[in-house]
């Protein structure tokens, strides 16, 4: 049944309880214009006239003529309320019944809302999701990574308890035979040489240990001092001359130093270093050579190991550096060398590296470190020295002089000032060689060092420092300096510096 199908009288109290409860507005419209039949324009927005009309011209675009029934729906003139549009065609007569939905429309809004609010709380229930399975997946691989690195640490309690029991006993065994009432001359002192073996052994295998827990507890500290590189690589050569001979392999060892004889480093961690890179050498060489090729300029230092032994894979090559990682042949070792060695290079701001290795065609590693220039003198004197324009900058009153004075003695053309004021970035040509104190009263000589590289991007900047601490050489580095000289300045060491600045100006040219 239909509303049409109702009585009269059933329609009118229909209508009359529809219009009670919404808001109604009947409008008798004739060419764009509305004659208000019932209720109030303003409540949906409409201008009034003087008349009592109202314009529905704009309105009526939206509605289609000679149509009955529903027309627009959810309309809202400006501030008017949310209405639906009905238009009633009778007798030639047009009425626009306009009926208030604002009802309806706050609902459909807040159904919207609840929609969007559902729907953000899906997106972060699933962002949620997302981030519980990476963590998962995060926790998952720690702990495998964990689960491998105790499994490792397990490995390492085992073989270290091995390296430990070997030459324990090798060195207990040697000093009760040498205690024996029969033991000669000879057998003793063989003895004594394997129990020296074994001290020293004892000793490598404990510094290690100690090293990796300085590393994992930032506990490891470093001491540059003066170290003669002549005689550092003598020990070396017959350190290792003995074992070369009783086994027949060959020992070549040299020094490259163009003139350089002591340098500023830790002596310490550097033979530490070389000793495990060339106690390897000879630990996996069964015949042909190993070879030490050691070689300074423009401070920095590099050294080169070589051996004839088996070689590596490359499995055993990408984790030669790991913690516990060792070669797959049956060697005594720990593991922890060279990723230790290589922590330690790179404390002092160098590298160590493996060149090249190959099956059944040995092994390379180089190691480079800075090592700034304490003495020495130029293999030979270049011209161009001569013509060397270099500017000095330090604000102790007597040494400025001093220094201007050794530089002219080394045909250098010297000017001296105290303070960055003083400086002339300006001039043009800007000088070959800057030689600049690292402390300067108030202000640190990095400053001037960045600076003058920014200034002056081809001249040769030289750091001068009482101080030969590892944080001085480091800033001094970060500032931009070619090389670092260390107070009391010697000449020879000077005179070196100059050669390798002209050689490089010559170089650039």
């Amino acid at each position: 049944m239909s509303a049409a199908d109702l009585p009269v009288s059933a329609q009118r109290y229909l209508l009359a309880q529809l219009t009670n409860q919404r808001h109604m507005l009947c409008l008798h419209v004739l060419n764009g214009v509305g004659t208000v039949v019932s209720g109030d324009p303003a409540h949906f927005g409409f201008a009034v006239a003087d008349d009592g009309s109202v314009v529905t011209s704009d309105l009526g675009l939206g509605v289609v003529d000679n149509r009955h029934g529903l027309q627009l729906s959810h309309v809202q003139l400006g501030d008017g309320a949310c209405f639906d549009l009905h238009q009633l065609i009778e007798d030639e007569r047009r009425l626009w019944v306009l009926v208030d939905v604002s009802d309806s429309r706050d609902e459909i809004r807040q159904a919207q809302q609840r929609s969007n609010d559902a729907r953000l709380r899906l997106d972060e229930l699933s962002e949620r999701e997302r981030l519980l399975h990476a963590e998962h997946q995060a926790l998952r691989e720690s702990s495998d990574q964990l689960r491998r690195h105790q499994h490792m640490q397990a490995e390492f309690v085992r073989r270290l308890s091995h390296e430990f029991g070997t030459p324990i006993s090798a060195v207990l065994g040697h000093l009760n035979l040498m205690d024996a009432p029969g033991t000669t001359v000879d057998q003793a002192q063989r003895s004594l040489t394997a129990v020296r073996r074994g001290v020293a052994h004892l000793r490598q295998l404990v510094e290690s240990v100690l090293d990796q827990a300085r590393l994992q507890n930032n506990q490891f500290e470093l001491h540059p001092a003066v170290t003669n590189l002549a005689e550092m690589i003598d020990d070396f050569r017959e350190l290792y001359l003995g074992s070369s001979l009783q086994r027949g392999i060959a020992w070549r060892v040299s020094l490259e130093a163009h003139g350089c004889t002591a340098v500023l480093i830790d002596e310490l961690r550097l033979r530490q270093i070389l000793l495990n890179l060339i106690g390897n050498a000879f630990k996996f060489t069964n015949q042909g050579q190993v070879a030490l090729k050691v070689r300074w300029h423009d401070a920095l230092l590099s050294a080169e190991v070589s051996d004839s032994g088996p070689g590596m894979s490359e499995t055993e090559q990408a984790r030669l550096f790991s913690d516990y990682g060792r070669s797959s042949q049956s060697v005594r070792g720990t593991g922890l060398g060279l990723s230790i060695s290589r922590e330690i290079a790179q404390r002092i701001g160098g590298n160590l590296r493996l060149l090249e290795s190959a099956p059944g065609q040995g092994s390379r590693f180089l190691l480079e470190v800075p090592a700034p220039i304490v003495h020495g003198a130029p293999e030979d004197q270049p011209a161009e020295l001569v013509a060397q324009r270099v500017l000095v900058v330090d604000d102790d009153d007597d040494l400025r002089p001093l220094l201007v004075a050794i530089l002219e003695q080394l045909g250098c053309s010297a000017t001296a000032v105290a303070r960055m004021d003083e400086i002339a970035l300006d001039q043009n040509p800007p000088p070959d060689v800057a030689v600049v104190d690292m402390h300067l009263g108030q202000l640190d000589g990095s400053v001037i060092l960045q600076q003058l590289r920014v200034s002056w991007p081809d001249c040769y900047l030289l750091a001068l420092s009482a101080d030969s601490s590892q944080d001085v050489l480091e800033r001094s580095r970060r500032a931009g300096a070619d090389s670092f000289l260390l107070k009391p300045v010697e000449p020879g060491a000077l005179s070196l510096a100059l050669q390798v600045a002209a050689q490089r100006s010559e170089g650039n040219a």
